[in-house]
């Protein structure tokens, strides 16, 4: 089957960013591709069964394209609701949303309107510094994640993170000292040894003598703790480090690290926090979120963070329950001020909001 495509354009604030959706029958896959000044900056793929029809085709393009451009343009949207007015910690969260979507101009208004409102919230200082990861000013990024420490210093990923930036840096052998004390707060923090076996290939890569028998244990420790982990990649890694090339081991672990970053239960959820205080038009409702949620857990089952994820979202759904209920005792008792049923239930339902209420509240701790 031959090529097809579609071209578009679409703003987020002044910047105008373009759009490319094309069909590639090599590889039996839908892309769009997002471009400003001629760099990609948002990158989106969906496989197509290899017996689909042209008309057909043509039509899941047309979809595909469209929905992509409606999608980003929504998340534009958000972001000038939020750069109006919003509580530091919403600034935070999409900034960061932006960031990994690849709209980095935007993300740091978002970013520098939070240090504007709380020049101590050190989650701010944390993205900023990612910000400055992605761009390869790893000097920035170093300054950044050290306020970060300054002000919250017992957060184990801020330790993890100012390794990552360290060893970008080329300085193992300081980074190891932030990493192993991610791994001493939080001793099955996946992510932090999968960064400590990077910094250990790297120092031998140098020279420096290493136990290898440690570090094949620690990266056959690896998918047990973090089942994500058990995946192509990782076969390669382990491949070329039992064959003792560790330029060919280093390079597959690297192309593991989009595992960690994009945590997609998390991610669904925090998009739904987002879209819940925006005000934007059809957004998508708690409940498809929860059937989103519900999809991904039969296809992977060995995930705990999925599990909790959907049972976060029950628990939201519950309050998004609760306060339908409270409104439809109060338009009885508009219409009966003498009802005394329906008064009696709302008093006690007003009394297990409260609580219900403390408890969510809690779980955001």
């Amino acid at each position: 089957m031959k090529s097809f495509g579609l071209t578009g354009s679409f703003k987020i604030g002044n910047i105008e960013y373009y759009i490319e959706t094309e069909y590639r029958p090599e590889r039996e896959t839908l892309v769009s591709k997002v471009i400003k000044d001629g760099a990609v900056v948002n990158y989106k793929r969906q496989k197509v069964s290899k017996d689909i029809k042209e008309n057909e085709l043509m039509e899941l393009i047309r979809d595909f394209h469209l929905n992509t451009i409606e999608s980003l343009k929504k998340w534009g949207e958000i972001s000038e609701n939020f750069l109006k007015d919003a509580p530091v910690e919403v600034h935070v969260k999409i900034g960061e949303k932006l960031l990994k979507m690849g709209f980095m101009e935007r993300a740091e208004e978002h970013l520098k309107r939070a240090l504007e409102k709380d020049d101590r919230y050190s989650p701010a200082y944390k993205i900023y510094a990612l910000y400055h990861m992605f761009k390869g000013e790893y000097n920035k990024a170093f300054k950044h994640i050290v306020r970060a420490l300054e002000i919250s210093p017992h957060y184990p990923d801020y330790y993890l993170l100012m390794g990552k930036i360290l060893i970008k840096l080329d300085k193992e052998k300081e980074a190891l000292k932030f990493i192993q004390e991610a791994i001493k707060r939080v001793p099955s923090y996946a992510e932090a040894h999968y960064e400590e076996i990077k910094a250990f290939i790297k120092m031998m890569l140098r020279g420096v003598g290493m136990e290898k028998e440690k570090i094949l244990a620690k990266l056959k420790a690896l998918p047990i703790m973090d089942p994500r982990l058990n995946c192509d990649e990782y076969e390669r890694a382990m491949k070329f480090f039992k064959k003792e090339d560790l330029k060919g081991c280093l390079g597959s672990l690297e192309d593991m690290e989009k595992i960690f970053y994009h945590n997609y239960p998390q991610e669904i959820i925090k998009d739904f926090s987002l879209l819940s205080k925006a005000g934007i038009k059809d957004k998508l409702t708690l409940r498809e979120y929860i059937l989103r949620l519900e999809e991904l857990l039969e296809e992977k089952k060995d995930y705990p963070d999925l599990y909790f994820a959907v049972s976060k979202s029950y628990l939201l759904y519950i309050k998004e329950l609760f306060e339908k209920a409270h409104y439809y005792l109060k338009k009885s008792l508009d219409l009966n001020p003498h009802y005394l049923e329906a008064k009696k239930v709302l008093e006690l339902l007003e009394n297990e909001i409260k609580g219900f209420l403390i408890f969510l509240k809690a779980t955001e701790r």
